[in-house]
């Protein structure tokens, strides 16, 4: 279940988010998609990346367990915004060529991200490679915020071990501050994963 923040204060995260500029982490992602690829945004809040992603000639689909977000996503881009819970929802229909994951894990237990990635992976087409970029804050132990909001933090290789175990191969690292000034650092992952050809 997705934190009461963003069913409740979906208009604040947007005003709080929408803004940032999405290329200094999805520029390495998109350099690797072949053109037009089909790009699922797990966790695409109000839709900031999934309309970067379009106007770069993306066939991009939303990803949201927030009502009110996935609402204020489809209004600033257009694209289609599938609500559901992603450690639940059946993704085998969807057969998208790439995956987004821009801080979607990040309020769950660290025992409780394997099985949600490998869930989400079945999105995926089976029979050619595919690219996945995911993100993570770095850190150790866990916080809750002031909007209640549960963080796991995560460890470099402790991140490789899931990653390794679930098939996927890192082509592009990167640990970055936080854009909005909160002192925090994310570590991100541009991961290939290989087709059945």
């Amino acid at each position: 279940m997705i934190p009461d923040y963003y069913s409740n204060h979906y208009k604040q995260y947007h005003d709080k988010t929408f803004y940032v500029d999405s290329a200094g982490y999805l520029l390495p992602f998109a350099e690797n998609l072949e053109p037009g690829a089909h790009v699922l945004d797990i966790g695409c809040g109000s839709g900031r990346d999934l309309l970067w992603l379009s106007k770069k000639g993306f066939r991009a689909t939303g990803f949201e367990g927030s009502s009110g977000l996935a609402a204020l996503a489809r209004q600033n881009t257009g694209c289609k915004v599938i609500e559901g819970d992603f450690e639940t929802f059946d993704f085998s229909t969807l057969q998208a060529e790439a995956l987004l994951l821009a801080g979607a894990l990040l309020h769950l237990p660290h025992e409780r991200v394997k099985p949600a990635l490998g869930n989400i992976l079945h999105a995926l087409r089976t029979e050619t490679e595919a690219i996945i970029y995911l993100s993570l804050k770095e850190g150790s132990g866990a916080f809750t915020d002031a909007h209640n909001r549960p963080f796991y933090l995560w460890q470099d290789k402790d991140v490789r071990c899931v990653l390794h175990s679930t098939g996927l191969k890192v082509i592009n690292f990167s640990r970055t501050p936080s854009v909005l000034g909160t002192g925090e650092t994310w570590i991100g992952y541009v991961l290939k994963k290989k087709g059945l050809k």
